[in-house]
This record gives C-alpha cells, structure tokens and sequence, in this order.
C-alpha cells in the first residue's frame, strides 16, 4: 500500500538516522515476514507494529545489514502497519555501489539508505513493488539534494535543509534515487516541459553541451508524439565520472553519466 523513509545524514561523517514506515494488506493467507536490506553499517534500533507482536533480527550479508521482521500471519485482505527506526554510520561496501559519499556530489541507491524491500513469504503475497513511496531527507543547511518523487517539502531553516519526495504507487521495480551536495543549474532553452540540467559545481565540463542537445532531443521526443509532453518538468543530473553505474532512472528523475562504458 505505501512505504515511507525519513532520514537525516551527515555528509562529513557519514552517520544516518532514519525511519522506515510500511503499509501492506496481504493478498493471500499467512503472510507473516518482511525482509529489510539497508547498507551494512546500519541496524535497527526499535520497531512497532500494527496489529503488535513484530520482532526483527540482523545480519550482513555481501554489504548489505539484512533485517528479517516476522509477526503473525496475517489473512488474506488483512493489513499490516510497520515502523522501524535503524541507524548508524554508511561503509557502502555493496557489491551493486548503491550508495557513495563525496565532498562535491554524494549518491544514494535501494538498500542503502533507502531500504530495498522484499515479501519473505512468497513474492506475490503483497505487492511492494505497486506501494506508493515518501522519500523526506535532512542534511546540513546549503545542501542541495535531487531526488526522484514530486516535490511537497522544502525547507531550509538555517541548520539543516530538508526535502520531501513522492512518488504514486505504480506496478514497477523502480525506487529512489536521491543525491546531494553543491549543485549548479543550467535551463535548458526553449524546452517544453521545462529541463534542468544539475551539475557539480566542482565539475562543469559538459553541462552546456548537454543542455544544448537536451533541446534537440525535446523537440525531436514532442514532434515524434504529435502534441506536447505529458509531465510538467524534467530534470537531468549530470553523475562525475568514475561511479560505476553508467546512468540510472526512476519517477520524475533521469541521472546521465559520461563517459558511458562501452557496455552500455
């Protein structure tokens, strides 16, 4: 039904604290565990549930802290409402580089931050995957963050900036992508909808090559459709070069990587 994070992170020293809230309803009998996969240097601090009687337990496995939660079988049609708190300190140790800390620009993947979610009865026993999904986020004052979700919250108080993704549920895979630290922006001219291209401030090259051919391919993508696009903004980050993934995607957000592996 719907799945939410809440987190607060320390880029200098890497230290995370987050809560994750879970709506399910079970879609057959006996539905009665949820696994949780975090970066391995987090781990859970306390849990609640709804109807009571949840308990997890922790393990690592290849970088990730696996968190098993198991309560009491639920019937089919029956819902379940579950918050756990964790926290700790990132190592980003994944084989899949699903997090990454840097001075200029950091990024953050499923099962780092943003837990990866998996039905440990059977997949199909409820439908994660179709769960609406709120990504909130705190960070220092001046950081700036891009995310994939609508934005509904953006507040910066002077000691800490904080920012709110949502994302309907929709049949798919895909989850946050969030990044963080000294943005700088080009608009790319003439775009309908509008683009915005996000670039390090410490690594410029390319970001006006790639708002001018962003222009191109808009019009290009509204006369192959006929009438224009059906979304009301678009943002392209432009990823440093060395991350492993060669570009990534999901609800409102593009990430581009150059230069792209010859595999790609």
């Amino acid at each position: 039904l719907a799945r939410e994070v809440r987190a607060t992170i320390d880029p200098t020293t890497e230290a995370v604290t987050a809560t994750l809230d879970v709506q399910l309803a079970a879609l057959d009998d006996g539905v009665d565990s949820l696994r949780i996969y975090v970066d391995a240097g987090l781990d859970a601090t306390a849990i609640t549930c709804s109807p009571p009687g949840a308990e997890v337990s922790s393990q690592t496995l290849q970088g990730f802290r696996v968190l098993t939660v198991t309560f009491p079988p639920l019937a089919a049609g029956e819902q379940l409402a579950l918050s756990l708190d964790y926290s700790g300190t990132l190592v980003c140790e994944a084989n899949l580089a699903l997090c990454d800390i840097q001075p200029d620009i950091s990024m953050l993947l499923f099962g780092s931050v943003m837990p990866f979610l998996v039905d440990d009865s059977g997949l199909g026993w409820f439908n994660l995957w179709g769960a609406s999904r709120a990504l909130e986020l705190s960070l220092p004052s001046g950081t700036d963050i891009v995310a994939t979700g609508e934005v509904t919250l953006d507040v910066d108080d002077g000691t800490t900036h904080t920012m709110r993704f949502e994302t309907p549920g929709y049949h798919t895979a895909a989850t946050h992508v969030a990044m963080f630290g000294d943005f700088s922006r080009l608009t790319v001219p003439n775009a309908s909808p509008p683009v915005t291209v996000y670039y390090p401030t410490a690594s410029p090259d390319g970001a006006s090559e790639m708002a001018a051919w962003l222009e191109a391919i808009f019009a290009y993508l509204e006369g192959q459709a006929g009438k224009p696009l059906p979304w009301q903004e678009t943002r392209v980050v432009k990823l440093p070069v060395g991350w492993i993934t060669p570009g990534t995607a999901g609800y409102g957000l593009v990430a581009l990587h150059e230069p792209h592996p010859p595999w790609s």
